[in-house]
């Protein structure tokens, strides 16, 4: 490869890299101000907290969606971390529900700032509502792996009843209520919600 050569391919790295950068700087700024509870959040915030100008923002993306769906993309899998449960569908019903209540108080407290501008921004903005739907359908699947032994003892109907029962129970909004509006702490609710999953899996109540 001539001198020429190498010096156009160094150039065009550099000009990717930098690119990569300061999307990132852009996408990194956009959750920020999430995470800090920011609601109404405009390009030109956004590119002021990356540290760039402002005509910069739609030089790195196709349009404010394209953004968001970035956006997304970052948090969903910086957040993957605490949807892990531990012992995963192993141990008996009440080590089962313990795990599972660990899991999900990690998940509502890591992401409560941003969960709460998502549901707000969700019916406006394309990409945050299917974030949404993305995150709660990998969620109610957990839990229907998790607790598959118990399902399985079931018949359809009461199935069916008991499912949609966990995924109320132990949702991001319950969640919310409990520790927001009722002023519990995060011992009492998860004492509350394994408490009640107990009774949700128990053959008698069943």
């Amino acid at each position: 490869m001539s001198s020429a050569q190498t010096d156009l391919s160094s150039s065009v790295d550099g000009r990717n890299l930098r690119r990569q950068r300061n999307r990132q700087a852009i996408v990194n700024a956009l959750l920020e101000l999430y995470e800090e509870g920011r609601i109404d959040v405009s390009a030109a915030l956004i590119v002021q907290r990356a540290g760039l100008s402002e005509r910069s923002l739609f030089r790195y993306f196709d349009d404010l969606n394209d953004l968001y769906r970035t956006a997304c993309d970052t948090h969903f899998e910086r957040m993957s971390k605490y949807a892990v449960i531990d012992a995963y569908t192993r141990g008996s019903l009440t080590e089962k529900i313990e795990h599972f209540v660990e899991q999900r108080a990690r998940v509502f407290i890591a992401t409560r700032n941003i969960a709460i501008v998502a549901r707000i921004h969700s019916r406006n903005i394309a990409p945050v509502q299917e974030q949404l739907q993305r995150g709660r359908a990998l969620l109610r699947e957990q839990s229907l792996v998790h607790f598959q032994s118990e399902f399985t003892e079931m018949d359809r109907t009461q199935r069916l009843a008991v499912s949609a029962a966990v995924d109320v129970l132990v949702s991001f909004e319950s969640f919310e209520l409990l520790r927001h509006d009722q002023g519990l702490t995060v011992d009492e609710i998860k004492s509350i919600l394994s408490l009640s999953l107990s009774k949700l899996f128990s053959k008698e109540y069943s």
